[in-house]
């Protein structure tokens, strides 16, 4: 995604998600310009029931000076005994506005 705002103060980052099966986790990850690294910024527990997840983020390192753009990646795992069923992971939203 891009942005063209030139004043940027704070990045508003809201994901709606679910899984099917208890006991998961989202890692959410923001690439950094300067290293080139992805860096884990938020994360939380994630089950059965749709969550809304707000968090903000310092955008002077994850918005790419030269065209606005933002590189977000959305991990989400569950640490469990193996099943041949595995798990279903639901995303419904991922918004990012930039202020």
């Amino acid at each position: 995604m891009t942005t063209d705002v030139q004043s940027r103060r704070k990045l508003k980052i809201r994901i709606e998600a679910r899984s099917d099966n208890p006991g998961g986790t989202v890692r959410i990850a923001l690439k950094h310009w300067a290293s080139g690294n992805f860096v884990t910024l938020h994360t939380y527990g994630i089950g059965t029931t749709e969550i809304v997840e707000n968090f903000e983020a310092d955008p002077t390192d994850y918005v790419r000076t030269t065209d606005g753009r933002i590189e977000l990646r959305y991990y989400h795992f569950h640490t469990s005994v193996f099943s041949i069923l595995g798990f279903n992971a639901f995303l419904d939203q991922v918004r990012v506005v930039v202020e």
